[in-house]
């Protein structure tokens, strides 16, 4: 090799290895720096938000949902918030002592004020509860404010009530505003909208400017970050919230450029590749409510093991749901299991309702018996004496129709199926029978009029869903004297073998004609009808509010129709609901809804307390003694960790034992983010949708690297290298 071409090799590749161990060695030294740096949020940054909704009212006194609660949100500060992960109050504008319901203590934080520099005080506090109790501008509030007294000591706050209702926690969550606001307002005014631009405000971001742009029609208001609020958990510096008229509106501008939207009906999904998605869910519940007063135990268990929570779910998209077995407490399941050895079909005949195929071999049974009574009814020899017959009800102390007896005091005893809430005697209803008895004793005495002399006939019925069916026929003849009485009995029956019109089957005296043979034909085959070919039939009614819902309603109908259950659906607004409900003029089987148990998962009294049947909260219209108590303690007070969790489940086993409910899923809600945005994990669980502006806490677009000096040395570097190493 030439001399001249050996020497630049040996210098070219020298300086590679320079430049390798240059690299090298930055790359070790910045990885040693920056292994344990800290990162800090550099403030500033636009946020661009956009929402389908109407111009909001910037009055946070008004009973507010959805978008218009979110922006006041933004904007206003609260005595607490509530942590919908931890279940738990925190500190807002003060710290508060909750452990007794009836004497809570608040002290104001230190350094708290208005976006224009004053203080926020107590007079701030009060002057907003007094607006409230005064013009019932909240009527919920309002009413809960009657019975609570406020006084202040300083920057001490009492709250008294003589009343135990943990709702009156929902009063720490209402937004205060400035008293020299408030004292502007009266019951005329109270309702109007407020001042936005220049207003005075107190959370994260105050309104800066508001434009509507006549070309596209798309209100911004801008929202400048709030420098007063000495502790503002976010770095953003502007957030310009743009408003479309509706979804049609916002697919026309889609190509505005907005970093995070709410897509609440999924409408942009994952079609803008810069946003990504976040799924949380709220405190709410979509649900099949039973109606107690019609569906007994045993049908609502069966109810619960024919709807499959899970196909459900996966029906309708597990990106769009999730499945959830007790909306109240705890994840604990409180439904139970069907019995194996229940049978739908013996249960339905209980009550009087067969297959078609079972009716029909009954309505030919009957024709083939009238037609043989025709061919004897010339007959003179026709023997018309009854035979004996066995008898399916009474059990003791025979079991046959016809009994002969020469004294009383015979006691009878007779087993009553499940459903039966009234049983009769010929035109005597037994007093001491209770609904779920399954045995009931009947005594024959002269003294009672229960017997006499001669001929005693006994016809049992059974009241099933308000309707009186007879069950059973049986004779008892007294006569004293035991020749008279052997003479009787032996010339009673007629001789075996001897035929008669009136060898009936149990369905053929209730067999009633009604529709012709094609009708019947018609009819369709998986249903169960009555001897009158009414068919069993459920009402079901609905609240269809998205089309989740509307789509789980038509499972549950297509799951239970395939079970031999017809539905008769009604669909209403909650509205319309409600005032039906309170009106009672709705009569239903099942309810399907979704149910919103606000910011408390122990939020359950409303809906299975006796008292709130009137109040159409309790949709299962369910009353029990020992739920009510249990229910009115939980309410009544804040308890220990223990004692909460002890009482919870006891409430959650009568809930287990009476099966009064199917809970389903509760609806996954969408946010679009953009991904150049940084914060920490967003949570899973928000208090409600409109909660949402917690997620703008500690929210940022750039970092610093702030480096530990301090403790690096060329040792330590060695060290570092020698530990990543081995």
């Amino acid at each position: 090799m030439n001399y001249h071409i050996l020497h630049k090799f040996k210098k070219y590749l020298l300086l590679l290895s320079i430049i390798l161990f240059f690299l090298t060695w930055s790359h070790l030294s910045y990885t040693y720096l920056t292994h344990d740096a800290d990162f800090e949020a550099i403030p500033g940054g636009t946020i661009s938000e956009a929402i389908v909704w109407s111009f909001p009212h910037f009055n946070p006194l008004l009973p507010s949902s959805d978008h218009n609660s979110y922006i006041n949100g933004l904007l206003y500060r609260s005595l607490l918030n509530y942590d919908q992960e931890s279940k738990r109050f925190t500190s807002d504008i003060a710290s508060c002592n909750l452990e007794k319901l009836w004497s809570i203590e608040c002290v104001l934080e230190e350094n708290i004020r208005w976006s224009n520099g004053q203080n926020i005080t107590a007079d701030d506090i009060i002057a907003t509860y007094d607006i409230i109790r005064q013009t019932w501008v909240h009527p919920l509030y309002s009413s809960l404010l009657e019975n609570v007294s406020i006084r202040k000591n300083g920057n001490v706050i009492s709250f008294t009530t003589w009343t135990r209702d943990i709702n009156i926690l929902s009063l720490f969550l209402q937004p205060i505003l400035p008293k020299s606001i408030v004292d502007t307002l009266n019951s005329e005014t109270v309702e109007w909208k407020l001042s936005d631009v220049n207003g005075v405000f107190s959370w994260m971001f105050t309104v800066s400017n508001i434009i509507i742009d006549e070309t596209t029609g798309v209100s911004r208001i801008t929202l400048e970050r709030n420098n007063n609020y000495s502790q503002n958990p976010t770095y953003i510096e502007y957030l310009i919230i743009n408003l479309f008229r509706d979804e049609n509106h916002l697919l026309q501008n889609r190509s505005s450029s907005f970093n995070i939207k709410y897509d609440r009906n999924w409408i942009i999904a994952n079609s803008i590749p810069r946003l990504q998605s976040h799924h949380f869910i709220v405190p709410q519940f979509t649900s099949l409510f039973y109606n107690t007063q019609n569906i007994d135990l045993q049908l609502r268990s069966h109810l619960n093991t024919l709807i499959k929570r899970e196909g459900l779910v996966s029906w309708l998209w597990n990106t769009k749901v999730e499945a959830i077995y007790n909306p109240f407490f705890s994840e604990r399941l409180i439904e139970k299991q069907q019995e194996d050895n229940f049978s739908f079909e013996s249960y339905l005949n209980s009550r009087w309702y067969y297959s078609k195929n079972e009716l029909l071999r009954q309505l030919d049974a009957k024709q083939k018996i009238t037609q043989e009574s025709e061919l004897f009814a010339d007959s003179e020899a026709q023997d018309t004496r009854p035979l004996q017959e066995e008898l399916t009800i009474v059990r003791s102390p025979t079991t046959q129709k016809y009994n002969f007896v020469n004294s009383d005091n015979i006691l009878i005893e007779w087993s009553v199926p499940a459903g039966v809430s009234a049983v009769y005697v010929n035109d005597y209803r037994l007093q001491w029978f209770s609904e779920g008895d399954r045995v009931f004793f009947y005594r024959l005495l002269g003294n009672f009029d229960s017997i006499t002399d001669g001929e005693n006939k006994y016809d049992i019925y059974f009241e099933i869903n308000g309707e009186r069916a007879l069950q059973e026929t049986f004779f008892y003849y007294l006569i004293e004297d035991e020749e008279e009485l052997d003479d009787f009995r032996n010339n009673f029956f007629r001789q075996e073998g001897q035929s008669t019109p009136n060898q009936n089957t149990q369905l053929d005296d209730l067999l009633e004609i009604q529709i012709s043979r094609e009708e019947i034909n018609n009819l369709p085959a998986n249903r169960y009808y009555t001897p009158s070919w009414e068919v069993f039939r459920l009402k079901l009614t609905s609240v269809q509010t998205d089309i989740l819902l509307t789509e789980a309603l038509q499972i549950v109908r297509w799951k239970l129709e395939d079970n031999w259950i017809e539905l008769e659906i009604e669909s209403m607004s909650l509205g319309e609901l409600t005032n039906a409900l309170r009106n009672e003029s709705v009569e239903y089987d099942m309810i399907l809804l979704g149910i919103d148990v606000w910011y408390f998962s122990g939020n359950i009294f409303p809906y299975f307390h006796s008292s709130q049947v009137e109040n159409g909260y309790n949709l299962s219209k369910f009353s029990k003694l020992w739920l009510d108590i249990l229910l009115e303690e939980l309410r009544s007070e804040i308890l220990t960790r223990s004692e909460e969790e002890e009482l919870q489940e006891k409430i959650l086993s009568i809930l287990e034992e009476e099966q009064l409910m199917k809970t389903l899923y509760s609806n996954k809600y969408k946010l679009l983010i953009d991904r150049n945005i940084r914060r920490e994990e967003l949570p899973k669980k928000f208090s409600n949708t409109q909660s949402r502006q917690f997620i703008f806490k500690d929210m940022y677009f750039n970092e610093s690297q702030m480096i530990q000096w301090d403790n690096k040395s060329i040792v330590g570097g060695l060290r570092f290298i020698i530990s990543k190493l081995f």
